[in-house]
C-alpha cells in the first residue's frame, strides 16, 4: 500500500513546554493541521511588550499500517508571519531526545570564546560593577560599541568563573607611565560600560610595561563566531520571480533569533582612525655594548624606539634577532620587542655579562592613516584578494578590515610582512615593503555591499637627516656696557681643565684657534665657543675683549642702482676691518611651488617666511653672505655696494594623485581622483629686495680709534642646533647620539639621558620646537665630537582629497553622521548626510553606509575643465555637458571629526 499525503504527519514532542526539560523525544500525539495554536501558544500582551522566544520540539512520522519505503521529507516554513515583529526560524539540534535546554544552548552558542584580547583587565573588578577597564597598548584596536568579550577567571581551574559582556560605551584615554624612579612609558586605559552588572568578582593586573597581565589574574577573551546552528526560514522576495529564472533577490538573508531592544547609543566628536604610532627609522644604525641586566624578572632597556626587523643582541657569541615583535634564537623564541618603547623581555633564561646591542634607531609618530577600500560586489566576492598599496607603507602599520555576516575582522602587519588577525580563523596575508603588494585570504566571504578597508601609516612631512658630526658649542653673548661693542684687538679665552689651563685666541678673521674652534661675530658682540676636550661641569671662561663704541645706521628703502645693485654709504669713512655688517629683507617668491600647491602648504600650517639677510666684509674689502660674496667694502669711504638679492630654501610638498578605490563611490560612473600627500622637498626660491618702502638696509660697524680692554667671565653652558641650518620641529623621540665614548644619548619628553647601570641619567634638555639642545651634564676630558645617529623633523600635517573610515559602532540612525571638516581658510565645517546616504555640501561629496557605518568622503569642487588638462586628476570622461569637472582639494584630514548616533541591540 502506498504511502498518502495524509500518512505523513507531525508528531508532538513529551513535553511541549517552555521548560529546561521540554522535548525529549516524539510522542504519539499527531498536531493537528490548520488548527490555530497546535504547536506555539497565543501572543500575550506580556510577551509583546518584554519579548519571549518559545521553543517546540517536533518530529516528522509517517503513519501507515506497512513497511513501505519513505523516501525522505522536506520541512519548510511556507509563509512569513503577518506581524513583522513575529519570525518563525527552524532548526535541527542533531538528537532526537534533546531537551529544550540543549537547544538553547545551541541557539545560545553564536559566539565562543577566543584568542586573548590586546589587553588585560586593569587592576581588580567586582561583583556588581557595570564598567570595566582594559589596559592596552596605543594605538591598538578599542572594543567597538557591541563588541562581545569573555572574562574568564581562575581558567582551567575547578572554580573556574566565565561571564560573556557586552559593550554599550567605550571610552579612552592615553597616560603615561613610571617605572624604576625615571624611566616612563604610555598606556592606553580603557573603560568599558556594560550591558549587564559583572556576576563574580575578577582579579585583574597592574599597569606592565611589558603589556603582560598577571599569571593569577582574569582572562580577558575576544569572541570569534561559532555558527553552531543553521536556521531556516522564508523571507519575501524582493522583485517578483519567473518560472525558468537562475537568480532571485530576497528582501534579506537575516531573521530574528531572540527579542532583543534597540537602544541608541551616541558617537560625539569622534576621530576617523586608530591614531596608532608607525616607525620612522634614523638614517644610520647604533652599535654599543651594555652591562644592564637581563632576565625573565628584569627587561632589556634600550635608549629609544626600535625599527622592526633591524634589531641584534649578541651574548656569548650566540646573536638573537627580532621578528615581528619576537626575539628569536634561531627558530627558537626566547622573548619579546617592544618596539615603540624600545624594552626587550626574555621569557627564556638570565644574560649576565656584557652584551653588544645593535639596531636601527624609531620613531613611533601618531599620524593619521592613509586609506582606501575594496568595494565588495557580487562579482568582487572572494575570500582572497591582492593589489599593491601606494604609497607603500611603514611597516607595522598596514590593516585590513572586513565585514563578515555583520560584523568586522581586522588582519594587521606586525612589522615583519604577515598579515594577522587576534584569531587565526579572522583569515592570514603577507605583505611586501618594499614592493607594496599584497595578498590576503579572509576568513569568511565578506559581506556584498561592504568593503574591505585599507589603511596605512606613511611617513609624508618628516625628514630623517644623515649621520654627522656636532660639535658641542656655545653661543656665548657678550655683555659689554652700552653703546659698547667688540673692537679688533686683543682676543682670548682662558680657562682651566684641570691643573692644566686651555687658551683660546682669535686670529685676524676672527676665527678661533688653540684649544677651540669657533668664530667671534663682531657685529652682534658673540662668541660660538666649542673647546676641543670637554672641560668639567662648572668650569668659568675668562673671555678678554676690546670694545669701543658701537656704531649702526639705518637706511629708510634705499632705490637700486642701474645694474639692480644697493650702492649705500655708512655715512662716514675709516670703517675697520672685520667689524662691518649689513642687514637687509627680501621677499621670497614662491613661484617654484606651482599654484596648486600654495594653497596646500597653507592647509599644512606651513607659511613660509620672508628672511631677513646678514652679511659681513672679510676684512680684504670682500662682502660676504655665508661663504657667496655679494658685494665689496670700501673701508675708507664708509661705502658699500652689494647685490641683495639671493636664493633661499622653501619647503615644496609632493602629491601623487591615484583614483580612489572603488569607482562609482562619489561621481557617477566617473573615476574620481585623489591627491595624496608623499613628501617636502626643499628647493631653490628666490627671495629679492623689495623695489617699495618696506625695503630697508642696516649698517653696523666700527670706526678707528682707542680701544677698552675688559676681561668677563662666563660660565661654560653649552647650548647648540640639532639641525644647523633647519628650521623644522623635531620629531620626539627620535634623537639619538653618540658620544666620543661609552653609551648612546637619547631624548625622552623633552629630556636628553643616557641609560647607566644606575638608571637614566639626565645629559640636558631639548627644544622640540627650535631643534635646541642645553646640556647640564657630560664626561669632563672627552673628545668634542657628538655623531647624531638618529635625528627627524616633521613640518606641517597631513593633507588628502579622500578618505574612507567605519564608524565605531553600526548600524547608524538614518541622518544622524554629522562630519567636521578643516576648511583652508581657518574654521571648519560641519556637513550632515541626508537620509538616503549621500553627503554633499560646498567642497565635500560623498556617502554613508548606515547599516555597514562605512563612510566615504571626497574634498573638492567642480571647475571648468578647459585649462586643467595637463593636472594628474584630469580625466576627460569626467567632464560634465556643462564644462565642469570635479578637482580634488585636499584638507588636513588629521582635523576630520565625526558624530553619529548608532543602534545597539540587546537580547531580553
Amino acid at each position: 500500500m502506498s504511502i498518502k499525503q495524509g500518512d505523513i504527519q507531525l508528531m508532538a514532542s513529551r513535553v511541549m513546554d517552555d521548560v529546561p526539560e521540554g522535548g525529549g523525544g516524539p510522542s504519539a500525539v499527531v498536531i493537528e493541521d490548520g488548527k490555530s495554536n497546535a504547536l506555539m501558544p497565543d501572543i500575550s500582551e506580556s510577551d509583546r511588550a518584554r519579548g519571549r522566544v518559545n521553543m517546540r520540539q517536533t518530529h516528522v512520522a509517517v503513519r501507515t499500517a506497512d513497511t513501505d519505503t519513505y523516501m525522505g521529507s522536506n520541512v519548510i516554513v511556507a509563509e512569513p508571519p503577518a506581524d513583522p515583529n513575529v519570525s518563525v526560524t527552524l532548526f535541527t539540534t542533531g538528537g532526537v531526545y534533546d531537551t529544550r535546554s540543549l537547544a538553547q544552548s545551541r541557539l545560545e552558542a553564536y559566539l565562543n570564546k577566543g584568542a586573548e584580547w590586546a589587553g588585560y583587565l586593569y587592576e581588580n573588578h567586582i561583583k556588581g560593577q557595570r564598567v570595566m577597564q582594559i589596559f592596552q597598548r596605543p594605538g591598538t584596536e578599542l572594543p567597538a560599541v557591541g563588541k562581545t568579550l569573555v572574562l574568564v577567571g581562575n581558567e582551567g581551574l575547578p572554580n573556574e568563573q566565565e561571564q560573556y559582556v557586552r559593550a554599550i560605551r567605550v571610552t579612552s584615554v592615553e597616560r603615561t607611565f613610571t617605572y624604576d624612579v625615571d624611566k616612563d612609558y604610555k598606556a592606553m586605559v580603557v573603560t568599558v560600560e556594560l550591558s549587564d552588572a559583572l556576576r563574580y568578582d575578577f582579579t585583574g593586573s597592574p599597569a606592565s610595561r611589558q603589556f603582560t597581565r598577571l599569571a593569577n589574574s582574569a582572562h580577558l577573551r575576544d569572541t570569534v563566531v561559532a555558527d553552531a546552528g543553521s536556521y531556516v526560514g522564508v523571507t519575501p522576495l524582493q522583485r517578483a520571480a519567473a518560472l525558468g529564472d537562475f537568480t532571485i533577490l530576497a528582501k534579506t538573508i537575516f531573521t530574528q533569533l531572540v527579542p532583543s531592544a534597540q537602544s541608541e547609543t551616541p558617537i560625539p566628536a569622534a576621530i576617523p582612525y586608530a591614531a596608532a604610532g608607525f616607525p620612522i627609522s634614523a638614517a644610520g644604525d647604533v652599535s654599543f655594548v651594555t652591562q644592564q641586566d637581563w632576565s625573565t624578572a628584569t627587561s632589556l632597556a634600550l635608549p629609544g624606539g626600535i625599527k622592526p626587523g633591524s634589531l641584534r643582541i649578541t651574548v656569548g657569541g650566540v646573536t638573537f634577532a627580532d621578528a615581528g615583535g619576537l626575539l628569536m634564537s634561531g627558530t627558537q623564541q626566547i622573548g619579546t620587542v617592544d618596539y615603540a618603547n624600545g624594552v626587550v623581555t626574555s621569557s627564556a633564561g638570565s644574560y649576565g655579562g656584557s652584551k653588544a646591542i645593535a639596531y636601527r634607531p624609531a620613531a613611533y609618530m601618531q599620524r593619521i592613516p592613509q586609506s582606501s577600500e575594496i568595494r565588495i560586489t557580487p562579482e568582487t566576492r572572494s575570500q582572497s584578494y591582492v593589489g599593491f598599496i601606494t604609497p607603500v607603507a611603514a611597516p607595522g602599520t598596514l590593516s585590513f578590515s572586513y565585514r563578515a555576516q555583520g560584523r568586522w575582522y581586522v588582519l594587521s602587519d606586525a612589522g615583519d610582512g604577515a598579515l594577522r588577525g587576534t584569531d587565526s580563523s579572522f583569515g592570514a596575508g603577507t605583505y611586501n615593503p618594499d614592493t607594496g603588494a599584497y595578498v590576503i585570504t579572509l576568513g569568511a566571504l565578506p559581506d556584498v555591499g561592504s568593503s574591505i578597508v585599507i589603511q596605512w601609516g606613511v611617513p609624508t612631512q618628516e625628514t630623517v637627516h644623515p649621520v654627522t658630526d656636532l660639535q658641542i658649542s656655545q653661543t656665548i653673548a657678550l655683555q659689554l656696557p652700552a653703546g659698547q661693542a667688540l673692537y679688533p684687538g686683543s682676543f682670548d679665552i682662558k680657562w682651566m681643565d684641570g691643573a692644566t689651563q686651555r687658551t683660546a685666541t682669535a686670529n685676524s678673521a676672527w676665527q678661533l684657534q688653540g684649544d677651540a674652534t669657533g668664530e667671534v661675530r663682531v657685529g652682534r658682540s658673540q662668541v660660538l665657543f666649542a673647546p676641543k676636550l670637554l672641560p668639567a661641569i662648572g668650569t668659568v671662561l675668562d673671555v678678554t675683549v676690546d670694545t669701543a663704541p658701537a656704531a649702526e645706521v639705518t637706511l629708510q628703502h634705499p632705490s637700486r642702482n642701474g645694474q639692480g645693485r644697493l650702492a649705500v654709504s655708512a655715512g662716514q669713512g675709516g670703517l675697520q676691518p672685520f667689524t662691518v655688517e649689513v642687514e637687509w629683507g627680501t621677499l621670497t617668491d614662491l613661484a617654484v611651488l606651482g599654484t596648486y600647491t600654495r594653497a596646500q602648504l597653507q592647509e599644512m600650517g606651513i607659511n613660509p617666511v620672508d628672511p631677513a639677510q646678514l652679511a659681513r666684509d672679510d676684512g680684504a674689502g670682500k662682502l660676504m653672505l655665508g661663504t657667496l660674496q655679494v658685494g665689496t667694502v670700501n673701508y675708507a669711504a664708509g661705502t658699500l655696494d652689494f647685490n641683495p638679492d639671493v636664493t633661499i630654501k622653501v619647503p615644496k610638498p609632493h602629491y601623487s594623485a591615484y583614483v580612489a578605490s572603488g569607482s562609482n563611490t562619489f561621481l557617477g560612473d566617473s573615476r574620481l581622483w585623489r591627491l595624496n600627500y608623499e613628501r617636502i622637498e626643499y628647493v631653490d626660491a628666490p627671495s629679492l629686495y623689495p623695489n617699495d618702502e618696506s625695503g630697508y638696509v642696516k649698517i653696523r660697524f666700527r670706526t678707528t680709534g682707542s680701544a677698552t680692554r675688559r676681561t668677563l667671565q662666563v660660565p661654560f653652558a653649552p647650548e647648540f642646533d640639532l639641525v644647523p641650518g633647519v628650521q623644522a620641529p623635531v620629531v620626539p623621540g627620535s634623537v639619538l647620539l653618540m658620544p666620543a665614548s661609552g653609551q648612546p644619548w637619547s631624548d625622552s619628553a623633552g629630556v636628553l639621558r643616557v641609560l647607566t647601570a644606575g638608571g637614566f641619567v639626565t645629559r640636558g634638555t631639548i627644544n622640540y620646537a627650535t631643534g635646541r639642545i642645553a646640556l647640564t651634564s657630560w664626561t669632563p676630558g672627552n673628545a668634542n665630537t657628538l655623531a647624531r645617529v638618529g635625528c627627524i623633523t616633521t613640518l606641517g600635517d597631513a593633507v588628502s582629497s579622500a578618505y574612507v573610515f567605519r564608524t565605531a559602532a553600526a548600524p547608524l540612525r538614518p541622518g544622524s553622521l554629522t562630519v567636521q571638516v578643516p576648511r583652508t581658510g581657518g574654521g571648519s565645517q560641519n556637513v550632515t548626510a541626508a537620509i538616503d546616504g549621500t553627503i554633499s555640501a560646498p567642497g565635500v561629496t560623498g556617502t554613508v553606509d548606515y547599516e555597514t557605518g562605512l563612510v566615504r568622503l571626497g574634498f573638492g569642487a567642480l571647475v571648468t575643465a578647459a585649462g586643467n588638462e595637463s593636472e594628474p586628476w584630469y580625466n576627460p570622461d569626467n567632464v560634465q555637458p556643462d564644462g565642469k569637472i570635479f578637482k580634488p582639494q585636499p584638507v588636513v584630514a588629521s582635523a576630520l571629526r565625526y558624530a553619529a548616533v548608532a543602534y545597539s541591540y540587546l537580547p531580553m
